[in-house]
């Protein structure tokens, strides 16, 4: 979720100021709008700003279902770059010890190793989680 600005400081960044106001969101009903935006969205770009969005919340609201939400994604996301993304906001989001969190894994096993450090880095101090083999 990065914009070219030119010559500013990053603190006076559009980008800057967007990630900002995605943390100072408080709202829990975007939650469930998020999750249907995202799977109608045709748009890569604005997919992963969603996604960081989701991120965001599920660490403001952790009982809720953002993880679940990004898991489910995750078996959808056919770019990389936005994956990279939802991936990232999968690893700041609390997750439940009933959440399989197999999909997202073996999604990053056949597109790309890299991608399946990011959830799993952050959730195990969180949420214990159970992979199913």
């Amino acid at each position: 979720m990065t914009v070219r600005d030119g010559n500013v400081n990053s603190d006076q960044s559009v980008s800057w100021h967007a990630h900002r106001e995605a943390e100072a969101l408080s709202d829990a009903s975007l939650i469930s709008e998020l999750a249907e935006y995202v799977q109608h969205e045709s748009k890569q770009d604005c997919r992963g700003a969603a996604y960081f969005i989701l991120g965001k919340l599920g660490e403001k609201f952790p009982a809720l279902e953002c993880a679940a939400i990004l898991v489910a994604q995750a078996k959808k996301e056919k770019n990389k770059y936005v994956l990279a993304t939802l991936l990232g906001a999968l690893a700041h989001v609390s997750k439940s010890n009933d959440l399989d969190l197999t999909p997202s894994m073996l999604f990053s096993q056949t597109k790309g190793g890299w991608f399946a450090i990011p959830p799993f880095n952050r959730s195990s101090a969180r949420a214990p989680h159970k992979l199913k083999t």
